[in-house]
């Protein structure tokens, strides 16, 4: 039995906040040498190590098997950030495999909550706006209202 925790972030589509909140995660991870990069799957964590592991997924299954948005692979290397990752929806066994979850905002939160109601799944469901500490409680979506930019400044805040 591993010791280690793993974090799971989800947004709508998985192709913009939630792959970028992941490929953050472990960039300040590795930079703490707390985790290694492995090969990313569909269902399987993107980064693992002995401490913590880091994935992401969607609430919605539109962008099933793709590649996030060409955006997030710009700002992720505007920012010296990896970002290797292939598209899915979160599943029930994201529960069991993951110690929290962190939705990108009320919507995806509410979501995840029927997705875990009546079920015995051990994973810490929050906000990832939950650790900003500027208050932001909600990462908006960027392919609503245009604000990719800012969800790396979030992320570096939280």
């Amino acid at each position: 039995m591993s010791d280690s925790k793993g974090i799971l972030f989800v947004c709508f589509g998985n192709i913009c906040r939630s792959p970028m909140a992941e490929a953050l995660c472990a960039h300040l991870l590795r930079a703490s040498e707390q985790v290694e990069q492995t090969a990313s799957a569909s269902t399987q964590p993107h980064s693992r190590s002995l401490r913590w592991f880091v994935g992401s997924a969607a609430t919605s299954d539109w962008n099933d098997g793709q590649q996030p948005d060409p955006r997030t692979f710009k700002i992720c290397r505007h920012h010296g950030v990896f970002l290797s990752h292939v598209c899915r929806q979160v599943v029930e066994d994201d529960f069991d495999h993951y110690d929290f979850i962190l939705a990108m905002d009320r919507e995806n939160y509410k979501y995840l909550q029927t997705m875990k109601a009546g079920s015995s799944k051990g994973a810490r469901l929050e906000l990832l706006g939950d650790y900003d500490p500027k208050g932001v409680r909600e990462i908006l979506d960027p392919a609503m209202n245009k604000t990719l930019k800012m969800c790396i400044s979030t992320y570096c805040d939280a």
